[in-house]
């Protein structure tokens, strides 16, 4: 198991979001750091085009932030202390 190491970034100048939290997925600890453990996969910059053809065929696109329905995926009994914050 890995622990994402993160800290809190605090912003005074700022109006509404003072308090930002930083997580540092690169930080070696005791073993290898997260990002060295982690499938990076394919690269995504050669489907860009791609994707800005697709989205400009249809009158009406759709775009959503799936930041909030992240914690309410159900996770497996076995998996929970792989998602602890």
């Amino acid at each position: 198991i890995h622990y994402l190491p993160h800290h809190v970034v605090i912003k005074k100048d700022k109006s509404t979001t003072k308090l930002r939290i930083f997580s540092n997925a690169s930080a070696k600890m005791d073993g290898p750091f997260l990002n060295e453990c982690l499938y990076a996969g394919p690269s995504l910059h050669q489907k860009i085009l791609e994707i800005f053809v697709r989205f400009r065929l249809f009158p009406v696109a759709l775009v959503a932030y799936i930041e909030k329905a992240f914690l309410m995926i159900q996770v497996a009994d076995s998996d929970p202390d792989s998602l602890r914050f």
